[in-house]
């Protein structure tokens, strides 16, 4: 329901069925706000200009936050480890990922770190259906992000969540309560 009134989701988003790389990709890029920067072309086989997501598995290969192959497979479904890269390479913590061990138990245990599985029945080799997608999304908005600092010459964790510093989405808690001017129909 977020993504959808954030223009992240369409009424075609079936919360229920395994998402596709390609689908997953998509959602990924257009959540995190990179959906509208420049892409080169696709190195991939299997993507064409004329496929659906191109557009975002572009800017996706180009942000190097899916791996370099001959083949995307695009339309083969999403497994949670695979979706686990993606949001860690997003999320700058691709590095500490490597030193853990690597694809898939070090960025399975980033994730881990990250809290992107929260509220989530992580299963190794499990297809990710779209609300367990959304779900890790919307956990990488509320997690700490890593950034290049040209004055350290190395990357530093930043002391902010991703959601306030690219989206300017900010999450407070508390009892709302009417003015009496306002109305929340």
């Amino acid at each position: 329901m977020l993504f959808k009134t954030l223009g992240i989701t369409d009424d075609e988003f079936k919360s229920e069925e395994y998402m596709t790389r390609a689908e997953f990709t998509a959602l990924t890029v257009r959540a995190m706000g990179k959906d509208n920067m420049p892409a080169g072309e696709v190195s991939y086989k299997d993507v064409s200009p004329e496929d659906t997501y191109y557009n975002e598995i572009a800017i996706a290969d180009t942000l190097g936050i899916i791996s370099k192959s001959d083949t995307f497979e695009p339309d083969k479904p999403i497994t949670y480890e695979e979706a686990a890269k993606i949001l860690v390479c997003m999320l700058g913590y691709e590095y500490p990922a490597e030193q853990k061990g690597g694809y898939a138990l070090g960025y399975i245990s980033m994730a881990n770190d990250k809290k992107l599985f929260d509220n989530l029945l992580f299963r190794m080799g499990a297809n990710v259906s779209g609300a367990e997608g959304a779900t890790m999304i919307r956990n990488a908005w509320e997690s700490e992000y890593m950034e290049y600092d040209f004055s350290e010459n190395g990357y530093t964790e930043s002391n902010e969540l991703y959601m306030n510093k690219y989206l300017d989405i900010y999450k407070s808690k508390g009892i709302l309560t009417s003015d009496g001017i306002l109305d929340f129909d």
